[in-house]
C-alpha cells in the first residue's frame, strides 16, 4: 500500500515542476520525470550548483531503492544544510518529502 501511495503522489506532483528544474531523485522514484532533461540520482545532491534550480525528491526510504547507508548520508546532508541551502517544498506531503534550493515565498 505504501508504495502505491508513493506512486501516486510522485505522479501528483511531477507536473507540478518546471521542466527548467533539476529533479534529484532516489532510484524507485525517478519514473515519471524521464522526461525531465535533468533528471539526476540522489548521488548528485553534493555537488549540486545553487544556481541552477533543483527540486530533490524522497520517498521513505524501505521504499527508495538505494541503500540504506547511502540514504542516510544524503538525508543527513540536506537537514544539515536545512534552511541556508535547501528549503522544504510545499509539494511535500506524507509520502513525499520534496525540497528545492529556490528560495519559497
Amino acid at each position: 500500500m505504501q508504495r502505491y501511495r508513493t506512486y501516486k503522489a510522485l505522479h501528483a506532483i511531477a507536473p507540478q515542476i518546471p521542466k527548467n528544474y533539476t529533479i534529484i531523485t532516489p532510484e524507485n522514484c525517478s519514473h515519471p520525470f524521464l522526461a525531465y532533461p535533468k533528471l539526476r540520482r540522489l548521488k548528485a545532491i553534493y555537488n549540486t550548483p545553487a544556481d541552477s534550480p533543483t527540486i530533490i525528491i524522497m520517498s521513505l526510504p524501505q521504499l527508495s531503492g538505494e541503500p540504506a547507508a547511502r540514504y542516510r548520508r544524503a538525508q543527513a546532508h540536506i537537514q544539515g544544510s536545512l534552511g541556508t541551502e535547501w528549503h522544504i517544498h510545499p509539494l511535500t506531503g506524507p509520502w513525499l518529502t520534496v525540497y528545492t534550493n529556490q528560495p519559497l515565498d
